[in-house]
């Protein structure tokens, strides 16, 4: 019927409705056109930005990893030439084998055996040749000659020297990189220890990432164009020297720049970066077409959203033509109502309804993919703190990757940097930015060689890593954990000479308990303002910790010390403390601390006349200062400025005891001690002095508390009356010397000397 209809339709009519269906479409198709070639040449620019910034943090991470090798090799070779007992195998004529060179040789194994993945050999050299050569791998008599040859004419600050070393048994040829030291001169060597490392195994440990792109080339060179390594493990060109992008680097002498040259397959982009000694460069190749692969992709992109565009605007043509256009209307209408019709009905509906269904389900699964979370959601859900849902925790987890699936064991570890206030003042904002990037790149290095696992930057100075499986196939244990921590920290520390902290939480299963993991290793690492820096250890010490104060009399110590102006007696004490503390919880430790601070500063209200200005800081003010205070160090630096601030307190003290009042206080109790009211605030407010301060002073000077002294006038007294005067009884005598209680007086007279008051005068009758 419809095909009837179009058929009946005038001509003209006709022609006239696919005119406006033609021209609208013509309009959209030009818009949509000049759209998409504005947005193409844009992200092109966007694009080579990205990949040069990209770029340049592939080149910084893998100089600080050269770097660190270059220098861990040549302390090695530094090492060995000043140790004692290499030192005397050089020296002599003959090899001798006592306890010094079996000690030598222990400690040549020790360091092969710990860089076992790279070091096959150590020579000891002297002016007669070679005289210890402990390997991995024997090379040829003509080799050992040749790497004589080269140390004794080389200086050590040319050290390492690059050559092809000869396997003693298959003749192969091995290049390896000789890191050497001596102090000789090319007549005379005297003695000389040499580290040879194989370079395709460090090769592997440093380019090991890189190998994954396949279009990218990354390499090592010196400035003489000798290739040091490679990430294409295949036979390559040894020497650049002579290459046009070479001498474009050498000539540019900025220590980082990008250019592109012309290739014989295209253009190639090239990106370089000098290391901070100036003597290699590492550089990245790759065909421009390659490096543009974001680009392209983004072409791509831009291409399907445009068609995707078009048939809209088909669509949009098609549906104002629809008020006139009946038959084509009806198919607009069909469409229509296939998107808004349940799915159940499909198998029902035409080819063009199907297509439009399908088209539906992609945009809605486009929706759902956007309102996913990422890593960084994940970071700010911890940074925050804010309260989530178990649902809303378990899927932000889950959305990262960290673990493959939900009930998989994982565990959390909290990576701290000790003493980050100097870190961070090491540089400017770029440069402390790079050293976390570097930071968090050899953590995830170090970490992904053992287990599967991500890591991620959620404050300036906390990373957080996920462990879920090992490798090797064996379970995720403590013991497990522990190690790899271990080996992690050790490894920061000899890579980037930084010391770090790490907490480990309990093994979970559930995602929505990663908060409380998170929480737990948090915890854990906050224990580093008492255990001190590199502090590693698992969450089990937590449930051992003892629960309510710190008893407060174990400060005496230290507060006198304070004192008496000991500064080394302060600090043992210190160090004293933290280890007691080390056994109760962080808030335990925190009250503690600022209770300590509270008293050294109180010292001050000891002495006589006005408050210090220091007694007048708040306990609040302390112990907000104390829980800003992150690791030991930080700790012990505080504690040693309230020491300096209290050596004012100390002078005055010492002042106030060259001042001899005892003998105006001795007086004024002699005269007074019979007064039944007098007491160490009378005493002291005649002096003119704090109770506390005339207590300690008055103590130390006549060996006798106050009551002590006043109890021995009023006694001796006693006596005296008791012998003089028989006639007063001895209610009056006790009353007369101060006391208000006779039988108080009695007894205290009897435990002085051993008989009652009436027993002495009735001895002293007869």
């Amino acid at each position: 019927m419809r095909t009837l209809l179009l058929r009946k339709l005038p001509y003209k009519k006709r022609s006239f409705l696919l005119q406006i269906f033609v021209g609208l479409f013509f309009i959209s198709f030009v818009i949509v056109s000049a759209l998409s070639i504005i947005i193409f040449y844009w992200m092109k620019d966007k694009s080579l930005q990205e990949i040069n910034k990209v770029n340049k943090m592939s080149l910084q991470n893998t100089e600080a990893v050269f770097s660190g090798y270059m220098k861990r090799f040549q302390n090695y070779a530094i090492e060995l030439y000043e140790n004692p007992d290499i030192q005397k195998l050089m020296f002599m004529n003959t090899l001798q084998w006592d306890t010094g060179t079996q000690n030598a040789v222990k400690h040549i194994r020790n360091i092969l055996l710990v860089n076992r993945d790279m070091m096959n050999s150590v020579y000891i050299l002297n002016d007669t040749g070679n005289i210890l050569n402990i390997s991995e791998k024997f090379s040829e008599p003509a080799s050992e000659r040749q790497l004589y040859r080269q140390v004794k004419e080389l200086r050590p600050y040319e050290s390492p020297v690059l050559w092809n070393m000869s396997d003693k048994y298959n003749g192969q040829k091995q290049k390896t990189m000789t890191f050497f030291f001596h102090k000789g001169t090319p007549e005379s060597l005297g003695g000389a220890a040499a580290v040879n490392i194989d370079v395709d195994s460090l090769t592997r440990m440093i380019l090991a990432d890189e190998n994954s792109n396949k279009h990218q080339k990354m390499f090592i060179a010196n400035r003489m164009g000798e290739i040091i390594i490679h990430n294409d493990m295949s036979p390559y060109k040894q020497n650049i020297s002579g290459d046009a992008f070479f001498a474009k680097i050498t000539q540019a002498g900025a220590p980082y720049g990008t250019f592109t040259i012309d290739g014989q397959h295209g253009p190639v982009h090239y990106a370089y970066l000098a290391t901070a000694d100036d003597r290699y460069f590492i550089i990245s190749e790759m065909d421009n077409l390659n490096a543009l692969s974001d680009w392209v992709n983004t072409r791509n992109a831009i291409v399907m959203y445009a068609a995707l565009m078009l048939l809209f605007s088909l669509v949009i043509a098609g549906f104002i033509s629809y008020l006139l256009y009946r038959p084509f209307g009806t198919v607009v209408k069909n469409i229509r109502s296939s998107i808004t019709e349940g799915g159940e009905q499909e198998k029902d509906i035409s080819e063009l309804q199907y297509v439009s269904n399908t088209f539906h389900r992609f945009a809605d699964r486009i929706h759902r993919l956007k309102r996913e979370n990422d890593t960084h959601t994940f970071a700010k859900m911890l940074r925050s703190g804010a309260d989530y849902s178990q649902e809303e925790i378990s899927d932000i987890f889950l959305n990262t990757g960290a673990v493959p699936s939900s009930g998989a064991p994982y565990a959390v570890w909290v990576v701290r940097i000790d003493n980050f206030e100097s870190f961070s003042r090491t540089g400017n904002v770029e440069t402390v930015s790079f050293r976390l990037d570097s930071l968090a790149t050899i953590i995830h290095e170090n970490l992904t060689s053992e287990a599967a696992g991500s890591v991620m930057l959620v404050v300036a100075d906390q990373l957080v890593c996920i462990i879920s499986e090992p490798w090797e196939g064996q379970g995720l244990g403590e013991d497990f954990l522990r190690k790899t921590a271990e080996k992690t920290g050790q490894y920061v520390s000899d890579m980037l000479n930084m010391d770090i902290s790490i907490g480990i939480s309990t093994i979970m299963n559930e995602p929505a308990s990663v908060l409380d993991a998170y929480q737990e290793a948090y915890e854990v690492t906050r224990h580093r303002i008492v255990r001190g820096s590199r502090f590693i250890s698992d969450a089990s010490f937590l449930r051992t910790l003892q629960h309510g104060n710190i008893p407060d009399h174990t400060v005496k110590n230290i507060l006198g010390a304070v004192a008496q102006g000991d500064l080394d007696k302060y600090v043992q004490e210190l160090h004293r403390l933290a280890s007691l503390s080390s056994a109760y919880p962080y808030e335990s430790i925190i009250r503690f601390f600022a209770g300590l601070a509270s008293s050294i500063l109180m010292l001050s209200q000891d002495l006589p006349g006005e408050d210090t200005a220091t007694a007048k800081i708040s306990n609040y003010d302390i112990h907000k200062r104390v829980s800003e205070i992150n690791d030991f160090d930080e700790l012990t630096a505080w504690f040693k400025e309230l020491y300096s601030q209290s050596s004012e307190v100390i002078r005055e003290i010492n002042h106030k005891k060259s001042q001899d009042f005892i003998p105006a206080a001795m007086e004024y109790i002699n005269k007074n001690f019979c007064d039944a009211s007098l007491s160490v605030q009378e005493v002291a407010g005649f002096l003119n002095i704090s109770v506390s301060y005339f207590s300690k002073m008055f103590n130390e000077s006549t060996a006798y508390t106050f009551p002590e002294y006043v109890n021995h006038l009023r006694m001796e007294k006693a006596k005296e009356l008791i012998r003089e005067y028989p006639e007063l009884s001895i209610t009056e005598i006790s009353q007369k010397v101060g006391y208000r209680s006779n039988s108080y007086f009695t007894t205290s007279f009897k435990k002085k000397y051993g008989f009652s008051p009436s027993k002495i005068r009735q001895v002293h009758k007869i």
